[in-house]
C-alpha cells in the first residue's frame, strides 16, 4: 500500500455487494474525515459480488496486511457508519500498552463495525490468531468475524474499550462521533437514505434472496476469505 497522505494512517472500508452504493452518504463522510486529517483512505468495492461470509471476514486479513506494511494506525470503518464532523483524530485515542480500540454495540459486546488499531507485534499476533481460527466454531452469540473478535479480543489486555460515541449503533439521541446504522439494530431504520440508495438496497435484497451460497459452511470460511483477499490484492488496493 502506498500512502498518498502526510500521515502514516490508513482508514479503509469494505463495500462489496453494492454496500458502497447503499450507503454512499456514509462513504462520503469517511472520505471527508480522512481528507481533513491527512489520512489515506481506501474503499474496497471490487469484486462486485462475494459471499456475505467472506465479505464480513475480509477486514481481518486486510488489517493484518496494513499492519505488516507499516502503517502506524489502521482503522476499519463499516460502510454503514457515518463519521460526524466532530470526530477527533484517531491518534488522540492513544493509551500506553493499548493497541486495539473498540466500543460495545447494542448487544453489550464489542462490535467490529469500527476497529481502530495502533501498530504493534502483539496486535498483529491477535489478528493472525483470529484469522487462523476462522474455520473454527467459537462460543459466541454473534455471526461472522464478530463472534471470533468477541472470543479472542474481549479479554485481551491490549484492548481499550471506547465509549459509545465512537461506534453508536443503539442511541439515536447521543451526540456521537460515528453513527452506525448496523443490521439488526435500532439505528438501521433511521438511516436517511436517498432514493438512489433505496433503489440499490431493494435490488440487492432480491439478489441475496436468490443467492443460496451467500453464507458459507464453517469449514469453507478460511479458503473463501483467502480467495477473496487474492482478488483484492490483484487490484493493488493493498
Amino acid at each position: 500500500m502506498k500512502s498518498i497522505k502526510n500521515k502514516n494512517v490508513l482508514i479503509f472500508c469494505v463495500g462489496l455487494n453494492n454496500y458502497d452504493r447503499m450507503y454512499q452518504r456514509c462513504i462520503e463522510s469517511h472520505r471527508r474525515y480522512a481528507e481533513r486529517e491527512g489520512y489515506h483512505y481506501q474503499l474496497i468495492n471490487k469484486p462486485g459480488k462475494a459471499s456475505i461470509t467472506a465479505s464480513a471476514w475480509l477486514k481481518i486479513p486486510l488489517i493484518i496486511k496494513a499492519l505488516e506494511n507499516g502503517y502506524d494506525w489502521v482503522a476499519f470503518i463499516d460502510a454503514d457508519c457515518e463519521i460526524k464532523s466532530e470526530m477527533p483524530p484517531l491518534e488522540s485515542l492513544s493509551v500506553e500498552d493499548k493497541y486495539l480500540y473498540m466500543a460495545n454495540g447494542f448487544s453489550g459486546r464489542i462490535n467490529s463495525g469500527v476497529m481502530i488499531i495502533r501498530n504493534g507485534e502483539d496486535v498483529k499476533h491477535l489478528f493472525r490468531t483470529i484469522y487462523e481460527h476462522s474455520n473454527d466454531e467459537v462460543p459466541s452469540a454473534d455471526w461472522g468475524e464478530n463472534g471470533h473478535l468477541i472470543h479472542f479480543a474481549s479479554r485481551w489486555e491490549g484492548l481499550q474499550l471506547l465509549d459509545t460515541r465512537w461506534n453508536n449503533n443503539f442511541k439515536p439521541d447521543l451526540q456521537d462521533y460515528i453513527r452506525h446504522y448496523s443490521a439488526g439494530g435500532p439505528m438501521r431504520s433511521l438511516y436517511p437514505a436517498s432514493r438512489a440508495e433505496k433503489a440499490v438496497r431493494l435490488c440487492q435484497y432480491f439478489k441475496n434472496k436468490l443467492n443460496r451460497k451467500k453464507y458459507l459452511p464453517r469449514h469453507q470460511t478460511y479458503q473463501a476469505i483467502d480467495n477473496l483477499v487474492q482478488q483484492v490484492l490483484v487490484q493493488d488496493a493493498f
